[in-house]
């Protein structure tokens, strides 16, 4: 069975990717790349429409072999391709969808730029992130052993804007059982980071700390609750982003 946090977690992806595919929709965009698209679980509600090409890329080939199998049938073209290394061929895109992948780069510059690379003028990047506001004190590292950096709004502000035309952030927010449930998880999550004080965890190789990370989240997190859904959740003002669970950037090139 799934712990609260999980199922929250689960709920918020999805209300960031219909909100994505909302977007999607008003700026009629017919080629849509999702970069980072893990199971394709996201990827494939932009699937709407017959004339939208949609292409998925991840760094892990195990992960896509699972959304082949869950997606059999799916117009999606899933690619394996180093994230900040982009090799997707000639291909570019109306909109171009990050979700929750920047936090876990070594060079998330490089990957703006090859990302920027494969957007058509006048294309949008659609990028998702944890707000680091709301999960770190100033100058804590990341207590997700996953993630190499993350983001305010100030930094995200500044590692997108000398790359596009406009930058526009929002925040994601939710209802207050799933907030509490978002602050009960980083204050347990980085009571047990304490163990690791010099940071060594960040010498364990990175598919590692994938599979490591999951099963101590469920032990550290145990706990159960009803279904939550992604109507729990909201956009908040772009100018009152600070405690937002977490932040969307929109990019025009």
């Amino acid at each position: 069975m799934k712990s609260s946090y999980e199922l929250a977690n689960e709920a918020r992806h999805a209300f960031e990717y219909d909100a994505a595919v909302a977007f999607a929709n008003v700026i009629d965009a017919h080629a849509v790349a999702d970069l980072g698209c893990g199971l394709a679980h996201g990827t494939v509600k932009f699937m709407k429409g017959t004339d939208v090409v949609v292409v998925g890329v991840d760094s892990d080939q195990a992960v896509l072999f699972r959304a082949r199998r869950l997606y059999p049938c799916s117009r999606i073209n899933l690619v394996w391709s180093d994230l900040e290394d982009l090799r997707i061929g000639r291909q570019h895109f109306d909109l171009v969808v990050v979700s929750h992948t920047i936090e876990h780069l070594k060079d998330p510059e490089a990957f703006v730029l090859r990302a920027l690379e494969h957007l058509r003028p006048g294309g949008f990047l659609y990028l998702m992130t944890p707000n680091a506001r709301m999960r770190l004190l100033s100058g804590e590292r990341p207590w997700d052993p996953r993630h190499l950096r993350e983001y305010d709004d100030e930094s995200l502000h500044s590692l997108l804007s000398p790359h596009f035309r406009t930058v526009e952030i929002a925040g994601v927010t939710g209802s207050v059982e799933v907030r509490a449930l978002e602050i009960n998880r980083a204050y347990r999550m980085k009571r047990l980071a304490r163990i690791d004080p010099l940071y060594l965890r960040r010498f364990l190789p990175h598919r590692a700390i994938h599979l490591l990370s999951r099963p101590i989240e469920r032990w550290v997190l145990a706990s159960q609750q009803d279904e939550i859904l992604p109507t729990e959740y909201r956009f908040r003002e772009t100018d009152n982003t600070q405690t937002a669970l977490d932040l969307v950037a929109i990019c025009r090139k």
